[in-house]
This record gives structure tokens, sequence and C-alpha cells, in this order.
């Protein structure tokens, strides 16, 4: 057994670490990871399996903070975890697989972490660009100090899984991630960016199959054009096969749609 330093003692074993059948709720970190820390280098994959995760808040990663090693969420729950920063359920910096999993009402808030809870040690002063921190209501997975060779092999895929009533101030109300992504029969409702891109997901490599976006905003006007899916510049690219994609709207220009359903040009 190996005990990290927040509120978990989870089994290692060899380069792994396994939890499963466990509820972790109302933990709180001041760094990060406010259920769950798994900031050892030496662990190659992660997996949470069966599990409920409440109420958790942290600096990032509300209720778990991963490392560079790959992580697998399976029919797993996060529901109301909170971050200062990045990733309102999950920060994470390496491959993720999520699948039979829901996230609901997880947040990112910045500064607005006063308004849920007044007394966290963290709440930062002055002047600080919330849209490129606080960003990833449920997920965010940081590629940001890894070698490029590195960053191209890094991926998600969201398989048959639920994201509703995320927030994030920044960008992603959803997901923040800025590798290749899979989004395959899962189902994003009613995630909010406040001054980001993409109310459900910001991204700038997503293949999305049989899927539903359904009432994700991005609230600044400006952004409107990305209140469904934020593609971050102009050599993102969105490929979309399926159905159910009511609010989807993008102005950019190298993106390719590839679907015979319709695609509603509009805020609903």
């Amino acid at each position: 057994h190996e005990c990290f330093p927040v509120t978990i003692c989870a089994v290692k074993t060899n380069s792994s670490v396994q939890i499963s059948g466990s509820t972790f709720e109302g933990n709180r970190a001041i760094g990060f990871g406010g259920a769950i820390d798994i900031d050892d280098p030496s662990i190659e994959s992660s997996t949470i399996i069966g599990s409920d995760l409440f109420h958790n808040m942290a600096r990032s990663g509300g209720a778990v903070d991963g490392n560079k090693g790959v992580m697998t969420i399976q029919d797993t729950r996060f529901i109301q975890n909170n971050a200062v920063n990045a990733g309102g359920a999950i920060w994470h910096q390496g491959s993720m697989v999520v699948e039979e999993s829901s996230f609901e009402t997880n947040f990112s808030v910045g500064p607005l972490i006063s308004t849920l809870d007044s007394t966290f040690p963290y709440i930062p002063e002055g002047e600080v660009d919330w849209k490129s921190v606080s960003q990833g209501g449920a997920i965010k997975i940081d590629l940001g100090d890894l070698p490029e060779e590195i960053r191209d092999l890094v991926t998600l895929e969201v398989r048959d899984s639920e994201f509703s009533y995320n927030i994030a101030v920044g960008d992603g109300g959803a997901i923040s991630f800025q590798g290749l992504m899979y989004v395959i029969a899962s189902r994003f409702r009613y995630n909010i960016s406040f001054i980001g891109d993409g109310g459900a997901i910001d991204g700038n490599a997503i293949r999305v199959d049989s899927s539903l976006f359904q009432g994700n905003y991005a609230a600044l006007p400006e952004n409107l054009a990305n209140g469904c899916i934020g593609m971050t510049d102009d050599y993102s690219e969105l490929i979309c096969n399926g159905y159910g994609y009511r609010d989807w709207e993008t102005d950019r220009k190298s993106t390719r749609l590839n679907s015979s359903h319709e695609f509603v040009s509009r805020m609903p």
C-alpha cells in the first residue's frame, strides 16, 4: 500500500494504481487532488472503477490529480467537485479513457470559489487570466510541460458517458484538452463556459460519433460561435458522424463536417 498526501491510501502494484468500489466525499486539498493525488512519476497507469466522488475541492483537480501515466475511469460518478484553477473533477497530464461514467455539476470556478466555500484557503488576488487558468469544468488534460514528441501521443477517449451542468470560468465547460479526442455514444448537456471557448468542449482535434450535444453555452458574445465545441486555432479539425447536434456552430475555416444529420446554427 502507498498513501498519497491528501486523503487516500490506494493499492499500488508494481507501477499501477487501482481504486474500486469506493466513495470519496467532502475532501479538500490546498494543492492538487481534493480526494485522490496520484502524483508519482513511477506510476504508469491508474484506474478508478465503480466509485463515487462527491463534493471534493482543490486548487486543481477538485477530486483527482493525475500524472503523466494512462488513467482509466469506468462506471464512476463525479458530482459537485470544485477546483479554483483547472479540472473541476480531474486534472491529468497523460492519456485518459472514460467509459460508462457521469460528470455532473463539477466546477472550475476561479475567483468564484469564495461563493462556494468562503473558508477555502486558496483564493488568488490580483489580475489573473482566468480564461486560460480555470479550464475544464469536469476534466482538464494539461500538456503544458510535456515535450512536443510526447504531446502528440496523448489522447482522450470518452465512450458512453454523460457530462451535464458542468461549468468553467475559462475554456471548456466540460472538457479542455488540446490533443486528439474521441467522443463516442456520449451526451453533453447544458455545460457552460463563462468567458472562454467551448461550452461543452475546448480542443483542436476531435472525432465525434453518435453523440448528443444539447444546450451547451459559451456566455461571452464573441464566443457564441463556439457554444458547443470551441476549436482552438485555424488548423483545428472536427469530424462529426452521428446525430443530435442541436446547438453546434463554428466559424473555424478548417473544420470538416461529415454527416447527413441536421446542424442548427443558433443557440438554443
